[in-house]
């Protein structure tokens, strides 16, 4: 490997495959390979997303303790770009140092000793950063999804474990909705703008109790505001006066459901603040946001659920007609 390209990624123990090489991200002039990379991959793994330069560029741009140039390495061969990692880290409320990670390769190069090259990129520079953040116990994670066969099969192999088992739902909006009254004392009403704020605290913090919840950052925020999710016009929120009880975040992907041929919305990030659960408001506002996006035209609303979760949202999501589609995993591996 030329000493003179500071871009190349020296990774002991790569296949010797002709023409692979491993460079670092150099920019934004890399979103539209990575982009290709992300998609192609995901069709084959059998995932149904779309990702866009503008979408990628909100997260990147965005992303707390995460830096593109130093975090993101690009798989080539013969200068074609067939995968890619990333890494970033957070520190959990309890002191856990975590390396989120991800390794994508296309189909065509699987099985062929790549995706372990890529893990072992990210290995080192999670070793790198657990040794300058990290004050206690350290673990590397990343969710994978149950049809990701090769690479599901490559992290058991090499001592990840399941740790948390999550489920994509799907909503058959063209079924019937009830939609029950909302608590007593409570209403939903259009969202100001000045409100974006605080909806946006009071929903991250509704989640202080899940597993792996970390401290918001400031990058969060413009990340929800800067991406295509964020269309406040079709949010359910329940105030008690000035008060955020709950939230429900909608939006809908055009791009997304054209590429797939759908009518789909999303009603995900469902939260009740803590002094306003066990009341009913979760179904009052889960059923209004499908109501929400039945109206838009959809025929699906999706979303995502820890099955773990301990207020059962699972349950309620099953009760209000959702579906399982996908299966996911979040797999874990200590560092100590």
């Amino acid at each position: 490997m030329p000493d003179s390209d500071p871009d190349l990624v020296d990774v002991p123990g790569a296949p010797d495959i002709p023409g692979l090489v491993f460079r670092r991200y150099r920019g934004d002039e890399d979103l539209p390979t990575l982009v290709g990379v992300f998609n192609a991959a995901a069709e084959t793994d059998g995932l149904d997303w779309l990702v866009t330069v503008d979408r990628l560029k909100v997260e990147y741009d965005n992303q707390p303790n995460f830096d593109p140039r130093k975090d993101v390495v690009i798989v080539e061969v013969d200068g074609a770009a067939v995968g890619f990692t990333y890494i970033y880290w957070f520190e959990e409320t309890d002191g856990i140092f975590a390396a989120g990670h991800r390794e994508r390769l296309v189909l065509e190069w699987s099985g062929k000793g790549i995706m372990r090259a890529q893990l072992a990129i990210n290995e080192a520079r999670a070793a790198e950063l657990a040794a300058a953040h990290a004050t206690g116990s350290k673990r590397m994670g990343t969710v994978t999804a149950e049809s990701e066969v090769h690479r599901l099969r490559m992290l058991e192999s090499v001592g990840f474990e399941k740790k948390r088992w999550y489920y994509e739902m799907l909503r058959d909006l063209r079924e019937p909705i009830e939609v029950p009254p909302m608590p007593e004392g409570l209403e939903v009403r259009l969202v100001d703008p000045d409100d974006h704020r605080r909806i946006f605290d009071a929903a991250w913090e509704a989640f202080r109790e899940s597993w792996g919840f970390r401290e918001m950052k400031e990058k969060d925020y413009q990340r929800l505001t800067q991406g295509p999710e964020f269309q406040p016009e079709l949010w359910v929120v329940a105030w008690d006066g000035d008060v955020v009880a709950g939230s429900v975040f909608c939006w809908v992907l055009p791009e997304e459901n054209q590429r797939f041929d759908r009518l789909w919305g999303y009603n995900d990030d469902i939260a009740v603040t803590k002094a306003y659960r066990r009341r009913g408001l979760a179904k009052a506002m889960t059923s209004r946001s499908l109501v929400t996006l039945r109206d838009l035209g959809m025929e699906y609303a999706n979303l995502g659920v820890d099955t773990q979760n301990p207020a059962d949202a699972l349950g309620l999501y099953e009760a209000l007609g959702y579906r399982v589609r996908k299966t996911f995993f979040d797999l874990i591996r200590p560092m100590d």
